[in-house]
């Protein structure tokens, strides 16, 4: 393919094609600036959003670790009243015995 230089630097000298470049360049860089404005608030609006997600998430840990306490103080309060039950049973149950031996004594 053979360019007619002729034509082509006739093109390029107008004026008013240099004009209509710089404005199309000049929109191009405005709209880029937009671009990365926007991205930016988006990245800091992201960030807003990690952040609230970080204190959330260390709000349920806590919660977690708190009611975890709570169920293992309340496993350890059941099996205390569990021996103190048995305690109780083993020790009516020898009551029982020594006074069934009397009764049977008796007869």
């Amino acid at each position: 393919m053979v360019l007619n230089l002729d034509l082509l630097s006739n093109f390029v000298n107008l004026p008013s094609l240099e004009g209509t470049v710089a404005d199309l360049i000049k929109k191009q860089i405005d709209r880029v600036g937009l671009e990365k404005s926007s991205l930016m608030l988006k990245c800091r609006s992201i960030e807003d959003k990690m952040g609230l997600l970080n204190k959330q998430l260390e709000a349920s840990e806590k919660y977690k670790s708190e009611y975890l306490k709570r169920y293992e103080d309340a496993i350890n309060d059941k099996k205390k009243l569990a021996d103190d039950y048995m305690s109780r049973i083993t020790n009516l149950q020898s009551k029982c015995s020594s006074l069934e031996e009397r009764c049977s004594s008796l007869s």
